[in-house]
C-alpha cells in the first residue's frame, strides 16, 4: 500500500503549478462542439494566483487569491467576475475560504506559516497554526476548537451548519460539526481520529476516520493520514463506515442532496474514485492512462468531478468531469481556442452544472468557472413545456409523443416512493426519473405509475395462446401484446399487474383495459389499428396528485 497518503483536499500545490506552468502541457484538448464558457475568476489586485475551491447554486465561489508581494494567500469570494478580498484577522498572515452557501456565508480556514527555510514556496509553506473562520457581511468569526490549538472548517450547508475538524484537549484530532455557535465533537471509528469533509443541506455529514496520530488537514489543504483510514458517513448521530473498494484506504469528499457520497479508495497499489449511494462503493476508474482518480464533487444530478493522477498521487495530471459511465476530460468540454488549460485543479460542481477550479491562462494560473452551454431542447406550445438533455433523448428514442406524451411539468427535484430525492419530468403517459447511479442507457427509468394506481391483481392461470410472465403471475396476449412487444416490452412498461378487465374509464365509457407497472393498456375500437391500443394518462393522474 501507499503507506503514508497525502491527499489534497480541494487545493492544489503551487509545487505542481509552477511544473505545470513553466514545464508546459501543451494546450490542453481539442474539442469538436464546446459544451460549457469558461469565465476567468480574477485574482485580487497585484495577484498572479488565484484558486475556486467552493461553489454556490448561483455560481458564487470560495477560494484564494495571491497579491502583488506574492508570498501570502487570502480568502476571497469570486462574484460576477471580481475577487473580493474577506479579510484575514490578525494574528494570522493568511486564510483560505473553501466553501459558500447561498447566503453568501464562507468558511476555511486563517493561518501563520512557518518561516522560509528554503525548502517552502512562499505561501504553501505549512502552518504554524490555523484556525476554523466563517466570513459573513464583511466580519470574520473565530469557530474556537475542540480544545486543542488548532481547526480548519471543510463546508456549509444553506441552513448554515459548518463541518471540519479541530485538535482536541489531548492531543487528538476529530470531526466536527458548529452551528448555533457551539462545536460539537462528532467522534471517530474505534474512538480514533476522524475529519469532516462536507456536508448536505439535510445535514448528513461525510469525511474520513481512522487512527493516525498525525491526521488532519494543514494550511495547503494537505489531508494526511495512514491507509488504514475509512471513508465515513455521519446520519442522524450516527456514524457508519463506508468500506473500501480492494484496498484498505477510502475517503469521502462530498455528499449531494440525495445523499450520494463520492471520494477515493485503494485498489492495491492504486486508487479509484468512487460513488456510494448508500451500499458499498462504485469504482469510477480511470481514463487517459493513469492510475489514480479521486472524486471531489458531486451535484444533485449525480455528475461527479475531480481529478486523475499519475503514479506520484501529488501530481494532478488532469481534471474530469464523470457522466454517462465516462471519465471526460474538462479541457474537452470548452472551446479549443479558450486558451485555457483545465488540468490543474477543480473544485466544486452545482446543481445547475457550473464547475469551478484552477487552470492555466497564459503564464499564470488563476480560478475558473464553466457554464454549460445551452443543451438542445424540443419545446412543445401544446403544453408550453420543454425537453433537453438526457431525457429528451430517451424521450425520442422510445417512442416519443406516441408512447410518452407531451412533456406536462419542467425537470425538477422530487422525493420518490424509496424516500429519495431524484429529478424527474412528467408527461402525459409517463414519469421519468433520473437515476445517476445507474450506467447509461438505464440512468433514466419510468415511474412505477401502474403499481401506484392498481397494485397488483393476484396471480391467474396460465392462459393458452398468450405470453404468462411467472414474475407477476399475469398473462398478455392479443392486440396488447403486439403493442407491449413493438414499443418497447418490459423496459418501456414493465410486467402485467392485472389480467385484461373492463373498466370505466376518465371519459365515462367501458373499455377492455390492462395493466402494468408503468403503463395501463386500453383497447379502443372506435380506432382502426395500430391507433385501437392507446395508453392511459398516468402521468396527468399522478401529477394532480402530487401538487
Amino acid at each position: 500500500m501507499m503507506g503514508k497518503h497525502q491527499h489534497w483536499f480541494r487545493i492544489l500545490a503551487l509545487a505542481s503549478l509552477v511544473s505545470l506552468l513553466f514545464t508546459g502541457l501543451g494546450s490542453g484538448h481539442a474539442t469538436a462542439a464546446a459544451e460549457y464558457t469558461v469565465a476567468d475568476l480574477g485574482t485580487l489586485p497585484g495577484g498572479t494566483v488565484s484558486s475556486a475551491l467552493g461553489l454556490n447554486a448561483v455560481g458564487h465561489a470560495a477560494g484564494w487569491s495571491t497579491t502583488a508581494s506574492g508570498k501570502d494567500r487570502y480568502a476571497v469570494t469570486f462574484r460576477e467576475g471580481t475577487a473580493v478580498d474577506l479579510g484575514t484577522p490578525a494574528p494570522y498572515t493568511s486564510s483560505v475560504a473553501v466553501a459558500i452557501n447561498a447566503a453568501d456565508v464562507s468558511v476555511g480556514f486563517a493561518y501563520v506559516p512557518l518561516p522560509d527555510n528554503g525548502s517552502g514556496t512562499g505561501p504553501h509553506r505549512p502552518p504554524l497554526v490555523e484556525r476554523a473562520f466563517l466570513w459573513q457581511q464583511g466580519k470574520a468569526l473565530d469557530l474556537g476548537t475542540l480544545g486543542g490549538p488548532t481547526s480548519a472548517a471543510t463546508a456549509i450547508n444553506d441552513r448554515g451548519q459548518v463541518v471540519g475538524w479541530s485538535t482536541t484537549g489531548d492531543g487528538g484530532r476529530r470531526a466536527f460539526l458548529w452551528q448555533d455557535g457551539a462545536m460539537t465533537d462528532l467522534g471517530a471509528l474505534n474512538n480514533g481520529t476522524s475529519a469532516a469533509t462536507a456536508i448536505n443541506a439535510g445535514g448528513d455529514i461525510v469525511g474520513v476516520s481512522g487512527t493516525a496520530a498525525n491526521y488532519g488537514i494543514d494550511a495547503i489543504g494537505q489531508l494526511v493520514g495512514s491507509s488504514g483510514d475509512h471513508a465515513v458517513i455521519w446520519r442522524g448521530g450516527a456514524l457508519r463506515d463506508l468500506g473500501t473498494l480492494s484496498g484498505t484506504y477510502s475517503a469521502a469528499w462530498a455528499i449531494n442532496a440525495t445523499g450520494q457520497v463520492v471520494g477515493e479508495a485503494a485498489t492495491g497499489t492504486n486508487y479509484h474514485a468512487f460513488l456510494s449511494t448508500g451500499t458499498g462503493l462504485t469504482d469510477l476508474g480511470t481514463a487517459e492512462g493513469q492510475p489514480n482518480s479521486r472524486a471531489i464533487g458531486i451535484n444533485g444530478s449525480g455528475q461527479i468531478v475531480g481529478y486523475l493522477l499519475s503514479n506520484s498521487i501529488q501530481n494532478v495530471f488532469d481534471t474530469f468531469l464523470y457522466r454517462d459511465g465516462a471519465l471526460v476530460s474538462l479541457s474537452a468540454l470548452v472551446p479549443a481556442t479558450s486558451g485555457w488549460d483545465l488540468r490543474y485543479g477543480v473544485g466544486a460542481i452545482n446543481d445547475a452544472g457550473m464547475i469551478i477550479g484552477i487552470g492555466g491562462i497564459g503564464k499564470q494560473a488563476h480560478a475558473f468557472l464553466l457554464k454549460p452551454s445551452a443543451p438542445p431542447s424540443q419545446c412543445f406550445t401544446q403544453t408550453n413545456r420543454c425537453l433537453q438533455g438526457r431525457f429528451l433523448t430517451y424521450w425520442q428514442a422510445h417512442g416519443g409523443l406516441a408512447i410518452n406524451g407531451y412533456p406536462i411539468s419542467d425537470e425538477r427535484m422530487e422525493t420518490l416512493e424509496d424516500g429519495k430525492s431524484y429529478r424527474v419530468q412528467y408527461f402525459e403517459r409517463v414519469r421519468m426519473e433520473y437515476h445517476p447511479e445507474n450506467a447509461a442507457p438505464n440512468d433514466v427509468l419510468l415511474g412505477q405509475f401502474g403499481r401506484l394506481l392498481h397494485p397488483a391483481d393476484p396471480p391467474a392461470a396460465q392462459q393458452p395462446g398468450a405470453t404468462f410472465f411467472a414474475a407477476t403471475g399475469h398473462n398478455v396476449g392479443g392486440s396488447f401484446l403486439a403493442y407491449w412487444q413493438a414499443n418497447g416490452g418490459l423496459a418501456q412498461f414493465g410486467y402485467p399487474l392485472s389480467e385484461e378487465f373492463t373498466e370505466t374509464l376518465e371519459d365515462g365509457q367501458p373499455y377492455t383495459v390492462q395493466y402494468f407497472e408503468r403503463a395501463r393498456f386500453e383497447h379502443h375500437p372506435e380506432n382502426a389499428p395500430p391507433n385501437d391500443v392507446l395508453l392511459g394518462q398516468f402521468g396527468r393522474r399522478v401529477l394532480d396528485q402530487r401538487r
